[in-house]
This record gives structure tokens, C-alpha cells and sequence, in this order.
């Protein structure tokens, strides 16, 4: 006799699939199967707790509908083990070792990227810090063009600053930080560091200084 996958899963599947299930707003077990891409009998099992009764790679799909490893997805199901279970709990070790590997490549990719982004920058400013210490005289200007890779850098990734030096604006608590007490929003604040936002996002907000009328605040 088929089974309807029609009704709602709220009211009938285990605890903790049922969160799952609710907050990834899937609502019934036939949305369910169509989510996971998987026949009618993998769900019916699946429902019945009869995990060991499905290949694996079909398990792997109903977790990654869940966005869960499949170990998840059975402990949450209440899977017990069968007569595979040893072959099953190997294989999710196996996938766990194997995701754990995959996010520290993808970090270290993450990493060298942003390094070779940067790369002329941190290759040139250690010597252009040196030159300054050794001749506080030299032109500003001179270093200023050692930064470019850096506004690059930023320009790529969608950040902007917030404010400019020793720019005079209206404090806003959510772009501005003051150390200092006794400032409220609208009022005049002199910017000594920017911020950087990306998108709407504020990373680090820019920290001003309250401006004092008819008095100059020195560097």
C-alpha cells in the first residue's frame, strides 16, 4: 500500500527532526522528498527508522536536505544500529575527518589568496618603516604609493571607510566610537581613525574625539 507524504510533519515525525524540519520551513514529508531529491520508499524508511535499510548515498542526501552530516541525522533519528551499523559509523567518521580537512584547505586557500593579494604591500612595508625611523624627514608622500595594493585589496572585497582623517562630523553612535564621555549623537566629533563598513555591515567603527568649540585638538 503507498504511503501519502502529503501530511504535515509537524505533528508526526521525532522530536528533533521536526525542529529541524520546522525551521528549515519544510513543511510535509512530501515536500521532504522532493527537497532531498530521493524516491517515496527512502522517506517511508526514513520515517519508519529503518536506516540500515538504505544505501548510504541516499542517506547522505536526506542530510545534506538538512543541511546536517549524516551522523547528525541519525543520532537525531534515533538510529540504534543494525546490521551495518560499524560500517555506517566508520563511514561518518570517514566524512567527518574528510570535512574537517576540506574547511582547512578552504581556510588556508582563504589565506594565501588574501596574501598574494597583498603581497607588494607587506614585501615593501617593513623597508618603508625602516626608512622612516631612519630618516624622519622623508616626504609622506614618498610611502603613501606603497599602499595602493591595500586600497585595491579593499576596493575587491566591498569596504568602505567610514569618515576621513581629522574630518568634523555629527556623531553617530553606530559609525563613531568616543572613548570619551558626555557625547551625544548629533553632536560635532573629529574623526582621528576611520572606520571600515562592507555593505551594511559595520566592521570596525571609526574612533572620533568630541570637538570642543574654539578649541584646536593637537595630533
Amino acid at each position: 500500500m503507498a504511503i501519502g507524504l502529503s501530511f504535515s510533519v509537524v505533528n508526526n515525525s521525532p522530536d528533533p527532526l521536526k525542529q529541524r524540519l520546522q525551521a528549515l520551513g519544510i513543511p510535509s514529508w512530501r515536500a521532504w522528498q522532493q527537497q532531498a531529491g530521493v524516491s517515496r520508499r527512502v522517506i517511508a524508511k526514513a520515517r519508519q527508522g529503518l536506516w540500515a535499510d538504505l544505501k548510504w548515498g541516499e542517506i547522505q542526501r536526506l542530510a545534506k536536505s538538512l543541511a546536517w552530516d549524516p551522523g547528525t541525522l541519525l543520532e537525531c533519528s534515533g538510529y540504534t544500529g543494525g546490521h551495518d551499523s560499524a560500517a555506517l559509523k566508520a563511514e561518518i567518521q570517514h566524512l567527518r575527518v574528510a570535512l574537517q580537512h576540506c574547511q582547512e584547505h578552504t581556510q588556508k586557500a582563504a589565506h594565501r589568496t588574501t596574501f598574494e593579494q597583498l603581497r607588494s604591500l607587506l614585501i615593501s612595508f617593513p623597508t618603508a618603516r625602516a626608512l622612516a625611523h631612519r630618516d624622519p624627514s622623508r616626504p609622506a608622500q614618498s610611502l603613501v604609493a606603497l599602499f595602493s595594493p591595500l586600497e585595491t585589496w579593499l576596493q575587491q572585497q566591498g569596504i568602505t571607510c567610514i569618515g576621513q582623517p581629522f574630518q568634523t562630523l555629527p556623531y553617530n553612535p553606530i559609525e563613531h566610537q568616543c572613548d570619551q564621555g558626555g557625547v551625544n549623537p548629533g553632536d560635532p566629533v573629529e574623526i582621528r581613525f576611520v572606520g571600515y563598513r562592507q555593505g551594511p555591515d559595520i566592521l570596525v567603527p571609526a574612533r572620533v574625539i568630541p570637538v570642543v568649540p574654539g578649541c584646536t585638538v593637537e595630533g
